[in-house]
């Protein structure tokens, strides 16, 4: 038999208490997952070792802020691109 509705149609509900010295204290969390960083659209021609330069020292692995660095070598896309360099003058 369902349960009987109270005023306004709404059900009863039983009020649940959280009794503070039920939660044991807990030690440190557990590190959190890294993110991954994934740097795209670079010049095909771009090694490794520029790249880490154009980096600096802080970001190569083991340095504090990256702990592996995979690199894979980049492909000559075979659409046409047009790039044009102008200098403004003021």
């Amino acid at each position: 038999m369902p349960p009987q509705a109270g005023a306004n149609g709404v059900l009863p509900v039983a009020v649940l208490q959280k009794n503070a010295s039920s939660h044991a204290p807990r030690g440190p969390k557990a590190a959190q997952p890294r993110l991954k960083l994934v740097c795209r659209r670079l010049p095909p021609g771009l090694t490794k070792a520029e790249f880490e330069t154009v980096l600096g020292d802080e970001w190569k692995p083991g340095a504090g802020k990256v702990d592996w660095m995979s690199w894979r070598k980049g492909k000559i896309s075979k659409e046409y691109v047009c790039m044009w360099l102008w200098e403004s003058r003021v």
